[in-house]
């Protein structure tokens, strides 16, 4: 369940006819392994939805600036992530390079340092918009 971002989504997705349903018959057909939810807008309403289903992964924003978001998603999503023992994928590791600025971290080595030393998380996809 990609880009989940409103509670409204979640009760969609787990109406009678929402896509959890397709999601289990398609689990049951083998044709999906593994069922993940990401979010990159509301924290509570991921970890709801990690509550609500065994998810087997959460793909969540996780980067050093995530204490000064208004909506952290480190302290809400983790904790939930951790106690149902679904996996953790960080992305916006470098919050597209807005963390190397003056005064910021120094590079990647920094930013995937960070985000990779909260217990819990798994990997990280980066996204790159240049090599360097």
């Amino acid at each position: 369940m990609h880009h989940v971002s409103f509670s409204e989504e979640l009760d969609t997705i787990f109406s009678p006819s929402g896509a959890i349903k397709a999601l289990e018959e398609a689990i049951q057909q083998k044709l999906v392994r593994f069922a993940g939810i990401t979010g990159h807008h509301d924290p509570q309403v991921i970890a709801e939805g990690l509550r609500r289903y065994p998810f087997h992964t959460t793909l969540i924003p996780m980067n050093a600036a995530d204490k000064h978001h208004p909506r952290p998603f480190i302290p809400v999503v983790l904790p939930v992530a951790q106690e149902k023992n679904v996996g953790v994928i960080a992305m916006k590791v470098p919050a597209y390079g807005r963390l190397f600025k003056p005064g910021g971290l120094t590079g990647m080595e920094q930013a995937l340092g960070y985000t990779m030393s909260h217990p819990g998380v798994h990997c990280c996809v980066i996204a790159a918009e240049t090599i360097a």
